[in-house]
């Protein structure tokens, strides 16, 4: 078995991220934490050619060492297995340098657009959005993300279009090294960076295992990876093992106690045993009315 799961979703946290569709954690990172990704995102831009408007690094986590240790990273890792457990994927991960005047964009939701994820599951999102913030958001106009609160929640919010405000929309103002989670269904789009410095942020989005990932992986790189890393990138030869991932990548992590780990006998094979995620023991909670 892996280690125990670190720190995920509070009641709070989950009414937060299921009603309004996201979350932030200001304070989250150390100030030595994010000035080192501050410096190693400062490093990865310097060496690649990218135009003013707007340097976007996909596949980041092949970049930087200090980007891959973020593939299980203690800070947000939790949070994403609370809602994919043992099938949790990383399925892209970004690097963004947005200029003082550099491009911004229109309102989107993340994932496929001609049917979306939020057709299919409407309850739970196929994917979560983790945003590493490492330079100052201290008012509107740097550069902000603004979502809609509550849009993944309403098909109808499928109509918005522009990149002009809307009503009810926020805009994230926050210290650097905060984290945020966002459900990937949330209408959202990004302000013009009218200040004098550049806005600096990471985003590692993760999936259940079978979702089409954005960024492929070397096997062989992946395989001289820990084993948590190694099993959330999913670098996979077979593609069944999308679907039922290998005997040996399972469990991923230990419950967190007091939850317990499932019962079961020598005629059972662990790896096919069904272990809930936290996400379903929240919404047994919820349903049953017994949250604090």
């Amino acid at each position: 078995m892996g280690p125990v799961v670190p720190t995920g979703f509070t009641e709070e946290q989950w009414h937060e991220f299921l009603e309004v569709g996201f979350v932030a954690l200001p304070g989250a990172l150390t100030e030595q934490e994010t000035a080192e990704l501050l410096e190693a995102a400062r490093e990865v831009s310097a060496a690649m050619d990218m135009n003013t408007k707007r340097y976007r690094v996909s596949n980041a986590v092949t970049r930087h060492q200090a980007f891959t240790r973020l593939i299980d990273g203690a800070q947000h890792i939790g949070y994403a297995y609370d809602l994919y457990g043992d099938q949790l994927r990383l399925v892209q991960s970004e690097l963004f340098i947005r200029p003082p005047g550099g491009r911004f964009n229109a309102w989107h939701f993340d994932g496929p657009r001609a049917t979306p994820f939020q057709v299919f599951s409407p309850t739970a999102p196929l994917k979560i959005k983790v945003g590493y913030w490492l330079t100052e958001l201290g008012a509107p106009g740097c550069g902000n993300l603004v979502h809609l609160p509550g849009s993944h929640r309403d098909l109808g919010h499928r109509a918005v279009l522009g990149n002009g405000s809307r009503p009810g929309e926020r805009s994230l103002i926050c210290p650097p090294g905060t984290i945020t989670l966002m459900n990937s269904d949330v209408w959202h789009r990004v302000e013009p960076n009218n200040s004098r410095h550049d806005r600096i942020n990471l985003f590692l989005s993760y999936s259940p295992s079978w979702i089409q990932a954005y960024d492929e992986h070397d096997p062989e790189w992946a395989a001289g990876l820990p084993r948590e890393q190694r099993i959330i990138l999913r670098a996979y030869h077979e593609t069944k093992h999308y679907m039922r991932p290998p005997a040996e990548d399972l469990p991923l992590f230990r419950q967190r106690p007091p939850t317990p780990e499932p019962h079961w006998d020598e005629s059972e094979e662990w790896h096919k045993i069904w272990r809930q995620t936290e996400f379903e023991r929240h919404l047994e909670r919820r349903k049953s009315g017994d949250l604090a």
